[in-house]
């Protein structure tokens, strides 16, 4: 699973790659059920590609906020990333961004992000 975590999160840290994840159903599910890993090398590289994923994609942003089993996942992560972790690791930053980024209201205008989380 580390490994197939870390190859998503490379493809989908490349723009041009991004769409042919999104449409792969099944990576997306891979990646979001990843985030209940046990291992924390596969939480932060599904974390990560969850992230780049959703970073400046209003598909994936709505692809994501549609599936019920990716909102339950998301939410189960950001709990465990309250326990007193390392709180400067990839992976509290990326599943902050993401759900920061799956929270914000389309309709509101933000200002452009400039740097990544990471």
């Amino acid at each position: 699973a580390e490994a197939t975590a870390l190859l998503l999160r490379n493809l989908s840290l490349l723009r041009r790659n991004k769409g042919h994840v999104l449409a792969q159903p099944p990576l997306v599910r891979f990646l979001v059920s990843a985030l209940a890993s046990n291992s924390d090398a596969v939480f932060a590289a599904a974390a990560t590609a969850l992230w780049a994923l959703v970073h400046h994609s209003e598909k994936a942003r709505a692809q994501l906020k549609r599936d019920d089993f990716a909102l339950r996942h998301l939410a189960a992560a950001r709990i465990r990333i309250q326990r007193p972790l390392d709180t400067s690791s990839t992976a509290h930053r990326a599943v902050y961004a993401l759900c920061d980024i799956l929270s914000a209201n389309d309709n509101e205008i933000s200002p452009p992000d400039i740097s990544s989380p990471f």
